[in-house]
C-alpha cells in the first residue's frame, strides 16, 4: 500500500504544521487512570470533563508524538482529535483525525472520526476537503449507525457538498 505521509496529507488540506498549535508547557498534569476510566465510562457530564481534562494536559500529545508507531496510536490520536475538537482547536483536531484514520481502521471510532474531520475542515473554511472526506466516509463507512450518518448529511449541508 503506498500511503502518503500525515505531513503531505496535512500540506494537501492546507494544515501546515506550524499552524497547529505546541503544547502549552503550563498545562497541567494529569491522572491518566482517572480519564481513562470515565472515557471509558462515556457517562454524560465526566465524559466531557475528561476530554477537556485531557486536552488542558502536555503528556497525551507526548504520548501521541512518543508511541505514534505502535498498535494503539490510532485510538489515542482519535482521542487527541476529540480533545481538541471540543477546545475548538480544529486545525490540531484534523491533524489528530487525520492520523487517527491513517489506512482506513475498521473500528467502532473510525467512521466517527472521518465525520469529526469533516466537521474540522469545514471550521477551517476547507469545505473542499471536508465533501472529499465525506465522500470516503460514504466509501468506507456503509455500516455507520443512522445517528452518525445523519450526523454526516448536516455536515455535508453544511460544507455544501455537490449532490
Amino acid at each position: 500500500m503506498n500511503e502518503k505521509p500525515v505531513s503531505e496529507e496535512l500540506t494537501q488540506i492546507g494544515v501546515r504544521r506550524e499552524q497547529v498549535p505546541e503544547p502549552d508547557e503550563g498545562r497541567r498534569s494529569l491522572d491518566l487512570d482517572k480519564i481513562r476510566a470515565r472515557l471509558e465510562s462515556s457517562q454524560g457530564p465526566l465524559y466531557w470533563k475528561s476530554l477537556e481534562e485531557l486536552a488542558e494536559t502536555k503528556e497525551f500529545q507526548a504520548f501521541v508524538d512518543r508511541y505514534g508507531d505502535t498498535a494503539t496510536a490510532p485510538a489515542a490520536r482519535y482521542w487527541l482529535g476529540e480533545a481538541r475538537f471540543i477546545q475548538k482547536d480544529y486545525a490540531g483536531a484534523a491533524t489528530a483525525y487525520l492520523g487517527a484514520i491513517r489506512g482506513w481502521p475498521k473500528t467502532a471510532w473510525a467512521g466517527e472520526a472521518v465525520v469529526k474531520l469533516s466537521q474540522s475542515l469545514v471550521e477551517l473554511n476547507k469545505p473542499a476537503d471536508a465533501c472529499g472526506a465525506l465522500g470516503e466516509f460514504d466509501r468506507r463507512y456503509r455500516n455507520a449507525s443512522p445517528a452518525l450518518k445523519a450526523r454526516a448529511a448536516a455536515v455535508r449541508l453544511k460544507a455544501q457538498c455537490p449532490a
